[in-house]
Formats: C-alpha cells, sequence, structure tokens
C-alpha cells in the first residue's frame, strides 16, 4: 500500500524561525517537513481520514499564521519532458541572435531550482557543484534531462563533444525540486519553496526557475525573502501561448525577469507556445541549442539538443545577467535587470509588447549598457518598503519604472509633527502617479495606484508615518522625487 496516497499535503507559516506546529496541533500520525525556518515554513501531511476537522485544529492552533494546500508546479509548462529522447533541428546562429560576444561570469553564484544535475557529464575536470537534492539523495541525478540542459547552457565546460556554456567560470548551485520518478502534478511547491530558502542561505546571486506554479502566499514568500537577500530571480514564462494564465509564478511577480522564446531557427518570431502577457520582459532562443545530456536519459549519448520552450530560453539570461553583475560588481539586482530589460532589441512597434517585452537579448549591448540608478529596490511590496529608512523632508531620489512588471515603487516617509512638506516629482514625464497611504496597508492597495489615473506632480504631505507611491502603468524610464519642506 502506498502511505503517502493516505497522506494530504499542506503547507504551513509558523511564526519566523519555528520549525513544528505547536503541540496538540497534529495528530501523531501526521508527517512533519521543515521547508524554510527562518520563514517559518513547514509541510505537513496529514491523515486523508478526517482531514477536515485537523486542518481546522491546525488552522486554529497558536502561532499558524496560514495553511495552504500543497500545489503542483510544472517545468515551465512542459510536466516532464524528456530532454534527449527526440532529436530537434540544430540552431547554430542562437549564439550570434543574442549577440553573444564573450563567455565569462567569474566569481559569481548562479542558483538554479530544477530537475536536477548531473554534474559529472557537465563539467568533469571542475569541482563538484553545490547542490539540494528533493528527498534526501545524495546526487544530483536528474531523470528528465531538464536540470542537467539548463545547467548546460549556464556553466557547462565540455570542448571534447562541443559543448561549453556561456559563463563556465560561474559558480553553480542547484537545487532539485522533483524526487526520483516524479513526473506532472506529484511535482509540488514544498519543494521549490524549500530550494528557494537553500539558495538564499548559500548566497546565490542569479538564480533561474524554469518552472511555472500558481501564485501561493508561502511560494509568494519564498521568493520575497529571495528577492529582499538581494538575488536577481529569472523566470521562464512557460509555454501557454495566448491563452495561459496571466499570473503564473514566479514570472508574474515585480522584480523577477520573465523570459519567453522565440520559434525554432528565428531570430525575429516569438514562438506560438511561448506564454503571452504583462510577464514577458525579454525573449531569447530555445529550440536547437546542444547542451550536455543527462546520462540517466541518454546513456550511450554525451549530447542532445534543446526542445522548444521557454525552459531553455530563461537561462540565456540567466547568464546574461551575471555576465553583467560580473562585469558591474557595484550594481544590484535591480540595475542589472533594468540593463538587460533596456538593451534588449525590439521585435516590432509597441513596447513594451505582450509577445516579446522588451524586446531580445542582446549580450553584447547590456554589457555596455549604462547604470540606472535605482538603491531603493525591492520596494514594490508593502513589507519589503516598511524594511527601508524613512525618507524625512528634504530627501531626494532618484529611481525607475518599468523593469520586470516593476510598476510600483512605495517608501516610508516621516514627517515631524508642525512639518509642512510635500512631495515632488522634478523629472519622469507623464503617466507617474503619486498617492500616500497608511503605513499599514496592503499589496493590493499597493498595486492599485498603477491603475489610477495619474496625478499631479507634487502633493503635500501629512504628518506622521505613511507609504508614498510612485506607480506608472505603462513604459519605463527614470523619475526623481524631492520632499521639501513648504
Amino acid at each position: 500500500m502506498n502511505l503517502a496516497a493516505l497522506l494530504v499535503p499542506f503547507v504551513v507559516a509558523l511564526p519566523p524561525g519555528t520549525v513544528a506546529p505547536p503541540p496538540g496541533a497534529v495528530s501523531p500520525a501526521a508527517h512533519v517537513t521543515v521547508l524554510d525556518g527562518q520563514l517559518g515554513l513547514v509541510a505537513v501531511r496529514l491523515p486523508r481520514r478526517g482531514v477536515a476537522q485537523a486542518l481546522r485544529r491546525l488552522r486554529a492552533a497558536p502561532g499558524v499564521r496560514y495553511v495552504e494546500r500543497d500545489a503542483p508546479i510544472q517545468l515551465a509548462g512542459e510536466g516532464c519532458q524528456i530532454v534527449g529522447r527526440d532529436s530537434e533541428q540544430p540552431y547554430p546562429a542562437w549564439r550570434t541572435a543574442i549577440h553573444l560576444s564573450k563567455r565569462s561570469a567569474a566569481g559569481m553564484l548562479i542558483g538554479i531550482a530544477d530537475s536536477g544535475v548531473d554534474d559529472d557529464r557537465l563539467a568533469p575536470q571542475q569541482p563538484p557543484l553545490s547542490f539540494l537534492a528533493a528527498g534526501g539523495a545524495r546526487r544530483p541525478q536528474d531523470p528528465f534531462g531538464h536540470g542537467t540542459a539548463v545547467a548546460s547552457l549556464l556553466v557547462a565546460n565540455r570542448p571534447d563533444v562541443g559543448v561549453v556554456g556561456m559563463v563556465p567560470d560561474a559558480t553553480l548551485l542547484s537545487a532539485r525540486i522533483a524526487r526520483q520518478g516524479a513526473c506532472g502534478s506529484s511535482v509540488l511547491e514544498h519543494g521549490l519553496i524549500r530550494a528557494l530558502g537553500w539558495l538564499r542561505r548559500q548566497g546565490a546571486q542569479v538564480v533561474n526557475i524554469s518552472a511555472t506554479a500558481r501564485p501561493t502566499r508561502a511560494l509568494v514568500d519564498s521568493l520575497r525573502a529571495l528577492q529582499l537577500s538581494g538575488a536577481l530571480v529569472v523566470a521562464a514564462v512557460g509555454n501557454g501561448g495566448s491563452i495561459a494564465p496571466p499570473d503564473a509564478f514566479p514570472a508574474s511577480q515585480p522584480g523577477v525577469l520573465g523570459v519567453g522564446a522565440l520559434a525554432p531557427g528565428s531570430a525575429t518570431v516569438v514562438a506560438p507556445s511561448s506564454t503571452r502577457g504583462p510577464q514577458v520582459d525579454l525573449v531569447a532562443p530555445a529550440e536547437g541549442i546542444k547542451v550536455v545530456a543527462s546520462g540517466f536519459v541518454t546513456p550511450s549519448a554525451e549530447t542532445a539538443t534543446t526542445p522548444i520552450g521557454t525552459s531553455f530560453s530563461a537561462p540565456l539570461v540567466t547568464a546574461a545577467a551575471a555576465m553583467v553583475w560580473a562585469t558591474h560588481r557595484g550594481w544590484n539586482a535591480a540595475e542589472v535587470a533594468s540593463a538587460l530589460v533596456r538593451s534588449a532589441t525590439p521585435l516590432g512597434r509597441g513596447t513594451p509588447s505582450r509577445d516579446w517585452g522588451s524586446g531580445r537579448l542582446n549580450v553584447s549591448r547590456a554589457l555596455r549598457t549604462t547604470r540606472l540608478a535605482d538603491p531603493h529596490e525591492p520596494n514594490d511590496w508593502v513589507a519589503a518598503a516598511r524594511a527601508q529608512r524613512p525618507l524625512r523632508p528634504g530627501a531626494v531620489v532618484i529611481a525607475t519604472l518599468g523593469y520586470a512588471g516593476d510598476s510600483v515603487d512605495a517608501y516610508p516617509i516621516d514627517v515631524p509633527a508642525g512639518v509642512k512638506a510635500r512631495a515632488v516629482l522634478r523629472r519622469g514625464g507623464p503617466g507617474l502617479t503619486m498617492r500616500v497611504l497608511p503605513l499599514r496597508t496592503t499589496d493590493a492597495a499597493l498595486a492599485a495606484v498603477a491603475r489610477a489615473r495619474p496625478a499631479g506632480s507634487q502633493m503635500a504631505l501629512p504628518p506622521g508615518r505613511h507609504l508614498l507611491v510612485v506607480a506608472r502603468a505603462k513604459g519605463a524610464g527614470a523619475y526623481t522625487l524631492a520632499l521639501p519642506r513648504r
């Protein structure tokens, strides 16, 4: 009998630093696994018999913040597509399409959350990769070839078989989110939560996620903690075409670079299967790139060719981000993302486009793009904004809006009693909106500011502590915000 089938999986949020539900919250038959102790996230499997009553008791237990059903995720919408089983048409011109002029990001830590990596095939002459394996496995074997292909595009160093990644001198952190033999709906979000926490603690600077899921509260909390650590997240938008939901996690989240795929052999046409929507920031080639094959999938073949799918366009952008950051060590994640978006080659009129975002990845131009400073990022959600040092009368802020779904900037302000101050947009052009919200407002209220009608270029600031919100519904660019005394 399959004992796992008798248990129903949930993700439970406890107080930060807590690793187990309070005594009596779950029965002895329940299984508890720590996902992220720092965030207080644990996986709890409750016996199917009597699950409704057990769930009510768990939700009512002291300290339990929320309980969610453990939801399925997919490898960028491809389920368990095996990389290496089919022979794809090679696309040797993919390097020219993205203007790949160098192959280096020495000293950068790149993380991936995927199906594992066959590291002995990827770069056998290099030290073993750091990895986290789902289910406690001691080797990062890859049963699908998916993670090995993603890692190959990044850091492979196999000139003997004609495969060298874009940044072979970077360090790879591989978190496997799929258990051996798991496929389709059996790949659950708790593996991704655990991976995001592990990558955060390891200090990953750029993280590639070639997977999609619905944006549950636990996933969003995990992602935001990773972003607050300073990491830049690059995500595949999925392969649902024009009918895919626009909120697929994590590409839909602010500050995450969402990557679509170009059609096979094309540098100008987006693949019909590539998801459309506001979450698309860039597009890149996907199909026909030669990669190292997983030995689990193709024991007799050293190489494979990538199939069509945004899973394999995303790591090209991830590698480019690492290259830009290695070139400009003093930049932050927002500034690196902005450089990639601003340097993209448009594929037509109307930027950003729901089909191709800002355009096709252009590595050479990204490496030459000047810095557009934004030291206050991330400040796209309430908790991130409140964690910053408050602005006071006399402050001047130079920032930017419009990269990677960044439509809202929120700043805590502190206006002393008796002081008259105002907020003035000195630069930024039309389309900007300013609002003052309570310090304990909601993320939904913050996001709604971007949909509001643009207001004037200045407004009076009330005394006390509040959030000052600057938003832009469409377009991108820098702005200057000043808080002079009246």
